[in-house]
This record gives C-alpha cells, structure tokens and sequence, in this order.
C-alpha cells in the first residue's frame, strides 16, 4: 500500500538524513516551521555547512515542487531526490544543486505552458512544478556536497 504525501516525506528525510550519516555527515533534521530547508549537514572537518531539501517519490523519477524552486538558489541548497525501492531491493538518491533545480524546473514550466495540450487549448498556469532525472545524471552525485 502506497505511503501518502506527508507520510512518504517524512520517510524520505530519514533515509537521506540516515544516508547522509553513513557517508561520515553530521547531520540536522530541521524543525517543520524551517522554510525551503529539510536537513542541515556539515562535513567531518566543520568546514563546509550545507541545507538540504528532500523531495519524495514513490513510482517514478518525477519530483513534485512549488514555483518558489524557481528562484530558491544557493550555493549551499541542495536538494536530495528520494525514489522508493520499487521491490527491486534499492532506493535512489539523486543529489543536486539548487540552481540546476531552479533553471530545469523554470524552462521546463515555460515550455509546458507554450505546448497545446492534446485538444489544443493552452494549459492553464499553474503553481505546481516537476523536476527530472531521466538520464540519472545526478544519481548518487554525493561528491557534489563535498565540492
């Protein structure tokens, strides 16, 4: 039986933050109130503090977000991309950087809304975005918190 939304994000930012752990991270869940920031990590040498925001699917590489992804940026916001085991006995993490996040899920919305849909009426603007990873390019990038 699936999770629900809230259900599946809350497990979603365990098995990060557990992830996070194993690969020699302090790790921070945040309170709920803390904007845009699910877990705060730094690395073993204090030296490099980064906000993490987990996002979670249960079926397939589509992540759902607001419209704020558009313009949240920071060099220290990542965002870690948790796919559920399917039954294949592994899960997925695709980690990356916020202002990649930013630019696919901006040019990917403007195109959406300049496609007809199949009758060919627009689609109506909506606030709701998706973000991608169909070639896997940032599967289990995890170097790029050490960067």
């Amino acid at each position: 039986m699936p999770l629900s939304t809230n259900e599946s994000g809350v497990a979603a930012e365990f098995f990060v933050a557990a992830e996070l752990t194993k690969r020699g991270f302090y790790v921070s869940p945040t309170l709920k109130n803390t904007k845009s920031v699910d877990i705060l990590i730094v690395d073993e040498a204090l030296q490099n503090p980064l906000l993490i925001q987990v996002k979670a699917s249960q079926s397939k590489k589509e992540w759902k977000l607001s419209e704020k992804a558009e313009t949240l940026v920071s060099p220290k916001l990542f965002y870690i991309f948790y796919l559920f085991d399917d039954g294949s006995g592994k899960s997925e993490f695709h980690i990356v950087p916020s202002k990649v996040v930013a630019e696919y899920v901006k040019n990917n919305h403007k195109k959406y809304l300049s496609a007809p849909k199949k009758n060919g009426e627009e689609h109506k603007d909506t606030s709701m975005r998706a973000f991608r990873d169909a070639d896997n390019t940032y599967l289990d990038k995890w170097d790029l918190l050490t960067e």
